[in-house]
């Protein structure tokens, strides 16, 4: 396996462990506290995911 493989199976797991642990701690804010991670951060790996899938948005949020 090529290293830039790695780099993306690594990235999306890393994508769907956010994503539980956002439905898991019922909120981006509280998901970030669990994680060690700015809130923004959380946000910015939300928006990867859903991209990636293809969805417009994987939980329901205020949109700005």
């Amino acid at each position: 396996m090529k290293q830039g493989t790695r780099d993306v199976a690594g990235d999306r797991l890393l994508l769907m462990q956010t994503f539980v642990r956002i439905v898991e701690a019922g909120s981006l804010s509280a998901a970030a506290s669990q994680l060690g991670a700015a809130q923004p951060t959380i946000s910015r790996r939300l928006q990867s995911l859903e991209k990636m899938l293809g969805f417009v948005s994987c939980i329901g949020r205020p949109t700005p």
